[in-house]
């Protein structure tokens, strides 16, 4: 076994004299979860647990500045460490804020504030039919003006609050950002929707979309895919052997998980020869497109803009 050991790394030290990055092709064959898709995060009602964070991908390691990716470049010869700001990211997102937005109770499909655990449901239905069924018991106006007067929801009862709403359009669902009242919110959004009660609710609105520009620009400039954590230092030893420019970066929440199971988006120039070389191999490796991923999230936010 050893005797073949040694011979494979003799065999993958000659290609590698001919150009053949033999160790990136070893590297991929024992670690096949290099490069794992990025799954969506299951859908619920937690705003924390359910939304991906690309607002905040511009400042997701606050020891750097924001948009700045560190990584490696080769000029003429010399292979040495740079960091950079990409202002693609920096304006990776937008908001726009309306105020005095107006909307129905049951046009708001999650929170972000419960005593429940709020990753557990996947209606707000559920939410209050498994923790609180003495405030939807039983289903009559009485007991929706009750639910209606407690203090808690702050966005009926209190003018000035802090409490507002939020739409991620790469999503597209409403979030009440609420501080209190979970439950006997959701029990009065329950009744009203089983009494065909309209709720009219009103409060500031933030309303977050991907810049597609950002997008464009990204993929204009770079070949993209995504490498775990773990694997990204002896994935750097053979970038540097072959001297090939690249750059990485965080992704945002729930992505960041512990270091084993962590993502990070690698950055290969298009102007980089040698760079492209390894794109075309990760490709044919299957390794996640992240750029093709980027576009998709474009689609998908451009489809819920025109609900």
């Amino acid at each position: 076994m050893k005797q073949i050991h040694v011979s494979k790394k003799i065999f993958n030290f000659i290609q590698e004299c001919f150009g053949i990055p033999a160790s990136l092709y070893t590297l991929i064959e024992n670690c096949p979860d290099i490069s794992m898709p990025l799954n969506e995060p299951k859908h619920s009602i937690s705003w924390q647990d359910s939304i991906i964070f690309w607002q905040n991908w511009h400042s997701v390691d606050y020891h750097k500045a924001k948009g700045e990716v560190n990584g490696f470049n080769n000029n003429n010869g010399y292979y040495s460490c740079v960091s950079e700001v990409l202002n693609e990211l920096l304006n990776f997102t937008t908001c726009k804020i309306i105020e005095n937005w107006q909307c129905d109770i049951q046009d708001v499909v999650g929170l972000s504030c419960s005593k429940s655990t709020l990753k557990d449901f996947d209606t707000l239905d559920k939410m209050v039919e498994t923790n609180s069924q003495e405030m939807i018991t039983p289903v009559t106006v009485e007991k929706l003006n009750q639910n209606l007067a407690h203090r808690g929801i702050d966005i009926i009862h209190n003018k000035k609050t802090s409490n507002h709403f939020e739409q991620h359009m790469w999503d597209g669902r409403v979030f009440l950002m609420n501080h209190d009242g979970s439950h006997h919110f959701a029990a009065a959004r329950y009744i009203a929707n089983r009494l065909n009660i309209p709720v009219s609710l009103n409060g500031k609105l933030n309303v977050y979309s991907i810049n597609e520009q950002s997008v464009i620009s990204l993929c204009d400039k770079y070949e993209m895919v995504t490498i775990k954590a773990k694997y990204l230092f002896r994935f750097h030893e053979i970038m540097r052997n072959f001297r090939v420019s690249y750059l990485w970066y965080d992704l945002p929440r729930p992505y960041i998980k512990d270091y084993d199971e962590s993502s990070r988006v690698v950055f290969f120039p298009k102007n980089q020869t040698q760079s492209m070389k390894i794109t075309t191999i990760l490709k044919q490796s299957n390794f996640f497109d992240f750029g093709k991923y980027l576009y998709s999230l474009i689609e998908r936010q451009n489809l819920n803009m025109n609900l």
